[in-house]
């Protein structure tokens, strides 16, 4: 696929004459358990450059035919044709997530063009500065930065691999270069040493060798994709979910399909994983680093003990000092005319409603006057002709102006990230 206009940057070096991390590459003096290999980050590499050649475009991530990506592929050329600006994007992108700004050595991004060259500097920035950057989904505000040491991040690997000790491959459900997927996808199976299979990174359509052994990475979203196909899975799979709430119910549908274990990771991408459970109604449980700090959380951090607080997005309801229960998000509050708006309320007032089944709110700040969106997905046998009409009839009589959506958008399954997180506040019937 071509794009639009593309007109291709000065040929980049070829990677063969010299080696692109020898030009960058000195002793760290970072201490790195995991021994960072190229073969691994390769995965992430392409996942950030489809995910932001796809915003760039305006297109959808299955026509970029990332698939066909290998190590060889260079940037700019007939298999991933990019113009001067998109490169330029692209390798200050990379550049960001993996410290090469900091150690001097961005502008190897832009000499050394092959997606190998790219993980082969990827490695050597997150040995070097490190650190890894990842951006927030922004699905209730701005995305921003947030920058984790690699020393934690090894930490969690190290307790993930207790948590999964009989895993033989993982199975990748879900894009590489958000820290859920980086974490499970990359890291994970760097220190197990068990293969990777990728065929549904970007569709999460399963592959069709699944076998006992294999862990599923995914979230609610691929599980609902799993549900509606009615495949039922060979014995002893099992999987890991996270990046939004699953629903006890998909847990046991999920069950139903032979599904061995499901592993719930609760996190988010400014503190990495905080707790775990398995099953459908057990508490959530701390990970060991992790301990209770009166209305906040503690982490104690590898090497030292260093110890660093912060405050859970989310109101964590206590039942001893090592379990826990989210019970709603604590940044719920928005502007709409002057007035403070809860669309977690919202939503859960329209998923009242007969008509509705799952719904979903957020605020489009992209009007000139920001108000309340609400998609929708309505109850079986519900007349879709006439309900935009009635439910907007009802919010007239139930909800003040500043709650009233001034949008609806009726679908199969509510808009979600990348990664399946909700694009805004959800609620069930």
């Amino acid at each position: 696929m071509q794009g639009r206009g593309h007109h291709h940057g000065p040929a980049p070096q070829q990677p063969s004459a010299v080696n692109p991390v020898a030009c960058c590459d000195r002793p760290s003096s970072n201490r790195c358990l995991l021994k960072l290999d190229h073969h691994f980050l390769l995965p992430a590499i392409c996942s950030l450059i489809a995910e932001e050649l796809s915003e760039l475009r305006g297109t959808g991530l299955l026509e970029l035919d990332s698939a066909r990506w290998d190590g060889q592929t260079v940037i700019g050329g007939d298999a991933l044709p990019a113009d001067s600006i998109e490169i330029v994007s692209l390798a200050t992108n990379c550049a960001e997530r993996f410290g090469l700004e900091e150690i001097g050595a961005g502008d190897h991004l832009l000499r050394y063009r092959r997606l190998a060259d790219w993980a082969e500097l990827a490695a050597t920035g997150m040995r070097e500065a490190g650190a890894v950057t990842f951006r927030t989904s922004g699905t209730t505000g701005q995305p921003k930065r947030v920058k984790h040491r690699l020393e934690d991040l090894e930490q969690e690997v190290l307790t993930l691999g207790r948590l999964l000790p009989d895993a033989d491959r993982i199975v990748s459900l879900v894009p590489s270069h958000h820290i859920y997927g980086f974490l499970f996808t990359v890291l994970l199976p760097m220190h197990l040493n068990v293969p990777v299979s990728r065929q549904g990174s970007a569709s999460g359509l399963l592959p069709g060798d699944l076998r006992a052994g294999d862990w599923l990475i995914g979230f609610p979203l691929r599980w609902r994709q799993m549900k509606r196909l009615g495949r039922p899975l060979p014995k002893g799979v099992s999987a890991v979910t996270s990046t939004s709430p699953c629903p006890p119910e998909l847990i046991r549908d999920m069950a139903a399909l032979g599904m061995d274990r499901m592993l719930s990771i609760y996190g988010s991408t400014e503190t990495a994983g905080i707790g775990f459970r398995f099953g459908t109604d057990a508490s959530y449980k701390l990970f060991d680093y992790w301990s209770r700090d009166g209305n906040a959380l503690r982490r104690t951090r590898p090497g030292i003990g260093e110890a660093i607080s912060i405050e859970p997005q989310d109101t964590l309801e206590f039942s001893d000092e090592r379990h826990f229960r989210p019970i709603g998000r604590k940044d719920s509050v928005v502007q709409v005319a002057g007035r403070n708006v809860h669309p977690a309320h919202v939503a859960s007032r329209l998923a009242a409603h007969p008509l509705v089944a799952r719904c979903s709110v957020h605020l489009d700040d992209s009007l000139e006057e920001p108000r309340l969106c609400a998609s929708i997905v309505l109850s079986a046998g519900a007349d879709e002709r006439n309900a935009e009409s009635s439910l907007r009839a009802w919010v007239r009589d139930e909800l003040v102006s500043a709650e009233r959506p001034a949008r609806w958008s009726f679908l199969h399954e509510l808009p979600t990230t990348m990664t399946g997180k909700p694009r805004g506040w959800e609620a069930n019937a």
